[in-house]
């Protein structure tokens, strides 16, 4: 038996649309047996969907007539470009000074701020409420933040 290397390859979907067609594309494969290893939609990624297949071919096929599925992107995906989302930054590298935050966990939960200083060493974050009348400085671990808005420069 002569062992194939599978291909990732990279499917055109309808924005907001791509969880629904990696239901179909799983669905479809299982029940008309079809040759796809794995389907996934990254969540950082609007309007496309991988697909990890032995051939062109069985991708054509699954996605063929399916509602939402646009088209096959010509080529294969090198895996190196499709790692990243598979690995989790920690959202202190995400932050920067003048960044909005939503906080997340402690005594502070769903209340907003604004970042002042980032300590990457201790992955500690300063930030100022914006809830609150005077402001006040608070020294928060990183891990208890969500960014909801970037700085504008």
């Amino acid at each position: 038996m002569v062992e194939t290397q599978s291909k990732i390859y990279l499917i055109r979907t309808t924005a907001g649309q791509e969880k629904n067609v990696v239901e179909s594309i799983y669905a479809r494969a299982t029940a008309e047996k079809i040759e796809i290893l794995s389907v996934f939609a990254p969540g950082t990624l609007k309007g496309y969907v991988f697909i990890e297949a032995l051939s062109a071919h069985a991708i054509n096929e699954a996605i063929s007539g399916l509602r939402h599925a646009r088209a096959r992107v010509q080529g294969v995906v090198p895996f190196q470009d499709v790692e990243q989302y598979f690995s989790e930054k920690p959202v202190i590298e995400e932050l920067e000074v003048g960044d909005r935050v939503e906080i997340i966990g402690g005594l502070f939960k769903k209340m907003t701020a604004k970042v002042l200083s980032i300590n990457l060493p201790r992955n500690e974050v300063t930030i100022e409420l914006e809830e609150s009348s005077t402001p006040l400085p608070i020294s928060i671990q990183a891990d208890y933040l969500k960014l909801v808005s970037k700085a504008s420069k």
